[in-house]
């Protein structure tokens, strides 16, 4: 089961960042259910798994990839 609310969660957030409509941390926490702190995790293992770097963009307020 955690494994699969996990993989949603993934693919949830690819999506997202491919739309660069993820928003700021604080609200893609919320809209994950995460905490913030595990939002950043998200990032690092998305980032890593697809060899794609995520960076943040202040102007747009959102991650993208680079």
């Amino acid at each position: 089961m955690q494994y699969q609310k996990y993989a949603t969660r993934l693919k949830y957030l690819e999506q997202k960042i491919k739309n660069e409509d993820t928003g700021s941390p604080d609200q893609l926490a919320k809209d994950l259910g995460i905490s913030k702190r595990m939002v950043f995790h998200y990032l690092e293992f998305l980032g890593n798994e697809l060899e794609k770097p995520i960076e943040y963009c202040r102007r747009l307020k959102t991650y993208k990839f680079k």
